[in-house]
């Protein structure tokens, strides 16, 4: 109930601005989001291996309700795949069948 909820309010455009917005969110966010483009995330990845830590990307969202918001969130993957090969980082991915249009 509480999940349906969550995503209920992220759909919410009032509410992703006021979230993106509020410094308490930021912060948390901040913590766990490595960047918003995957240039941000790809910068952040390369710090964290030189501290020899391994890493993995998440594209954030998991709710799609279209086939084009499958594919966008399919592009989005191979997007970050093919980064980190150009950046010449291992690393992984996190995959979230949902995203890829499995309640669909």
């Amino acid at each position: 109930m509480l999940r349906s909820l969550l995503i209920a309010l992220s759909r919410r455009r009032g509410v992703q601005e006021l979230a993106a917005a509020w410094p308490p969110a930021q912060r948390v966010a901040r913590r766990f989001v490595a960047g918003e483009t995957l240039e941000q995330a790809l910068a952040v990845v390369r710090q964290l291996q030189t501290l020899g830590l391994q890493t993995t990307l998440n594209y954030l969202g998991e709710d799609v309700r279209s086939p084009s918001e499958a594919l966008a969130c399919r592009e989005a993957y191979l997007a970050s795949l093919d980064g980190l090969a150009r950046a010449g980082l291992p690393g992984h991915i996190s995959i979230k069948l949902t995203q890829l249009g499995l309640d669909l």
